[in-house]
């Protein structure tokens, strides 16, 4: 059982893009916990069995309510994952494909230190980082797709293909009070509030 102030989710094929990873993308997943002193945690799992390893990982926050992005040893495994934060945030893999666009505003990759996908997480184990932020404001973000996650996976199966994914909003195993409730309300007013959210980012950019 997960603490009271924790909720799990789970990710989504991006449509209109590779495919290589489609069959596999229930083996993924991210849980989100109130750290305490107004931080909290991402915990990125790779539960296997498939060969596959998570290379970078993105959050488009649109509302700004994420900050000081940080690595957090505590929840990554000890041998094997060594992840960096870039100075300059990339871009996800096909993520123009989705609706709105992925706009990337924090990053972590996996350390370039030796070639191919070395360091990043493979099957059986995570990484964990922390961000300064209220959790109620990050499980609604995700909840109503104002806050994404999106992943790139390499070295998919025996042919070594890659792939990418954003998070599943909502989340009916998340252990918060009436999620079903949460993730009705977000499915009723998230299409409008997310098009307004996206309209004014662009307004401001201009």
């Amino acid at each position: 059982m997960m603490p009271a102030e924790a909720a799990m989710f789970g990710f989504n094929n991006i449509q209109g893009g590779d495919t290589f990873g489609d069959s596999i993308v229930n083996q993924f997943s991210f849980d989100v916990t109130d750290a305490g002193s107004g931080q909290v945690s991402f915990k990125f799992n790779n539960a296997g069995p498939a060969s596959s390893t998570i290379t970078q990982i993105y959050w488009d926050d649109m509302d700004g309510i994420l900050s000081s992005l940080s690595l957090d040893s505590s929840k990554t495994s000890a041998s094997g994952v060594n992840f960096t934060i870039p100075n300059n945030v990339g871009n996800l893999p096909q993520g123009n494909n989705l609706t709105p666009s992925f706009d990337e505003n924090f990053e972590v990759a996996r350390s370039n230190g030796q070639g191919g996908a070395a360091n990043g997480i493979d099957s059986g184990e995570m990484l964990g980082v922390l961000f300064n932020g209220s959790f109620d404001s990050i499980i609604a973000g995700l909840n109503d797709g104002s806050l994404r996650v999106g992943m790139h996976v390499q070295r998919i199966g025996t042919a070594s293909q890659s792939d990418a994914y954003v998070n599943a909003p909502g989340n009916p195993t998340q252990d918060v009070p009436e999620p079903l409730t949460i993730l009705g309300s977000a499915t009723a007013l998230g299409i409008g509030g997310l098009l307004k959210r996206q309209q004014s980012k662009k307004n401001n950019k201009a």
